[in-house]
């Protein structure tokens, strides 16, 4: 018996919260019957500025120009060895987070798994270095994202 009650309840609920959804002018609260408050909608908000990335309602992710095939070549062309870290034998994944901005650009640079001074160093040159990317879209919309690069040093 108190599980049909509480499927009924919970569809009563439904029922109100779609109800709800499909008034267009007003939205109007209720208790017992009673109007308790009744408020215009404001279909003319402003749009914030710079949106920003949400993870959950992701159209597209930020993608670097020509995909990863394109990436990887950038990547080998630009992250130069440096020479001391050769001579010492110096290797490892450097990890950089940047911030792909709505218009494209590379910005926030930074080092989230440092290796070395190095061999963290030239990999930030090479990510300074890199083209504008095609921003998230997020609706339709470009909005600034997150992204995490490995750059990888190995001797040979």
């Amino acid at each position: 018996m108190q599980n049909i009650m509480l499927s009924c309840f919970f569809a009563t609920a439904i029922c109100t919260v779609a109800h709800a959804q499909t008034t267009s002018d007003f939205i109007v609260a209720t208790e017992e019957g009673l109007e308790m408050a009744s408020v215009e909608k404001n279909n003319n908000a402003p749009t914030p500025a710079a949106p920003v990335y949400d993870p959950n309602a992701v159209t597209r992710m930020a993608q670097f120009p020509g995909g990863e095939a394109s990436f990887m070549a950038f990547l080998n062309k630009h992250a130069q060895y440096p020479k001391i870290a050769k001579e010492n034998g110096f290797e490892g994944t450097v990890m950089v987070q940047a911030t792909v901005a709505a218009d494209g650009s590379l910005t926030n640079i930074r080092v989230t798994g440092p290796v070395g001074p190095y061999l963290d160093d030239a990999a930030i040159k090479a990510i300074e270095a890199m083209p504008k990317w095609s921003p998230a879209l997020q609706m339709g919309r470009a909005v600034k994202s997150k992204i995490n690069i490995p750059v990888s040093f190995r001797l040979q």
